[in-house]
């Protein structure tokens, strides 16, 4: 059956003349969408092939939403895979308050903050007439959709989104929890406070020790191309072609340092100072005092108070937490937590999941989400370049004990690239190991710990 002739045909034909479509082909498919045709206007996009295709199906896909077609809408945008037309649709019915149809689509689009939102207006729905199971189970998938957002890298989170959030998080917990919720709640809740007791005693320790800082940093820079958008620290090197002497650039960088690493607090009340002697670069040794970290990208400080400002009693406040697994690591008993902040703030942004062991509350690991990454933006450009998208591991682990304070063993940051066909490029990967640990003291209220 013939669908409806299109009254508006000037912004499809302008779309047309953009489609990678030959010209007779062009002509072809703005014949069939004058006589309204989509039967034979779908026959003739599928003999197209890869961009063509698409092209083709999105015009169509246009041409039904302006015919209030949504259904075939829907159909031919996801043969285009033009997601944003989804977001479209959905719009459409989120105005006219089906929150229902909107979620459908909005499920395929890219505006997930929508589906956030429009999952609380089902809360919001089913709470109005009489259907709590309903509308908790919509809460609850509201917030989870907003924090997936938060974790989202680089996603640019607003205040509409803190506020719809931290609402739907008051609406969901007016309901009755369940056996297991509730179960859940009271462990997490005695996890939390035995945490912050472990971040008051790691704040409150005399420390003086010192340690060997092993770090490894390599950086691929086959796609210097990039070097306006980017410090790439680049090195040069002399080399000798034909007996003619000449500059290049490697590839490939791998730079390695060894320090001496110090750090002290000799009363509660101090602020605790670190210190660097370089022992070795590239291999060679050193021996500068007072050294400053080489490495060209990433830095890091005070590994040793990470989990201070995720699990520290002041710092609760600002964190929803909730318990994921619980886990075996390094012969260990852990329960494995997630702290996602309450809202977007420009101070102590770090978070991301959290291994505590089981039996004294201490931090064995964290993985830090990568919106906790101080060079975001620059991540994200080079991202935008490589047209792919971007994943960045970032590890602490503290494996070392002294008199029930757990010490950095490792720091690992890897940032990579993923192309649309799944493949990884790693662009840089630093890699810190703390070892050779002297103890002088680890005092701990009126317990001290002497080497």
């Amino acid at each position: 059956m013939k669908a409806k002739k299109i009254k508006t045909l000037g912004g499809f034909f302008f779309l047309l003349l953009c489609l990678s479509i030959e010209c007779q082909n062009k002509e072809t498919l703005m014949e069939l969408l004058k006589k309204g045709d989509l039967e034979a206007a779908e026959t003739f996009c599928m003999k197209q092939s890869n961009k063509k295709q698409e092209d083709c199906f999105r015009l169509l896909g246009e041409t039904c939403f302006e015919q209030k077609n949504f259904e075939r809408a829907g159909r031919y945008y996801e043969k285009s895979q033009y997601r944003e037309g989804f977001d479209r649709i959905a719009s459409h019915y989120f105005s006219e308050k089906n929150y229902q149809k909107a979620a459908e689509y909005y499920k395929n689009g890219t505006d997930k903050a929508k589906l956030a939102q429009t999952f609380g207006c089902l809360g919001d729905y089913y709470r109005d007439n009489g259907n709590p199971s309903a509308a908790k189970k919509y809460y609850i998938a509201a917030v989870l959709e907003y924090e997936k957002l938060i974790k989202t890298f680089n996603y640019q989170w607003t205040v509409a989104n803190d506020n719809d959030r931290k609402r739907c998080i008051r609406e969901g917990d007016k309901f009755p929890k369940s056996e297991k919720e509730t179960s859940n709640q009271a462990k997490l809740a005695v996890i939390l406070k035995k945490c912050a007791g472990y971040c008051s005693r790691l704040e409150q320790t005399c420390i003086y020790f010192f340690c060997h800082e092993e770090i490894t940093e390599k950086v691929d820079y086959s796609r210097q191309k990039l070097k306006n958008i980017m410090a790439t620290h680049s090195e040069t090197r002399t080399t000798f072609y034909k007996g003619k002497r000449t500059k290049r650039t490697p590839q490939k960088i791998k730079r390695t340092y060894l320090y001496e690493y110090q750090l002290i607090r000799e009363k509660p009340e101090d602020e605790a100072v670190e210190s660097r002697i370089l022992l070795k670069k590239n291999g060679r040794k050193k021996h500068k005092e007072n050294a400053q970290l080489k490495t060209a990208y990433y830095k890091h400080e005070k590994v040793l108070f990470g989990p201070i400002g995720l699990l520290d009693h002041y710092w609760q406040r600002f964190y929803e937490y909730k318990i994921l697994k619980e886990e075996m690591l390094s012969g260990e008993k852990t329960v494995v937590i997630e702290a996602i902040p309450m809202y977007n703030r420009r101070q102590n942004t770090l978070f991301g999941k959290i291994w505590i062991k089981t039996d004294d509350f201490s931090i064995v690991k964290i993985e830090w989400y990568p919106n906790s990454v101080k060079n975001i933006q620059t991540i994200n450009a080079i991202a935008k370049a490589y047209g792919e998208m971007p994943k960045v591991t970032f590890v602490s682990e503290f494996n070392k004990e002294r008199n029930g304070i757990r010490f950095p063993t490792r720091f690992h940051i890897e940032e990579a690239y993923i192309n649309p066909e799944g493949k990884k490029f790693v662009r840089l990967e630093n890699n810190v190991i703390y070892k050779n640990y002297k103890f002088f003291y680890v005092q701990v209220g009126n317990i001290e710990y002497h080497n």
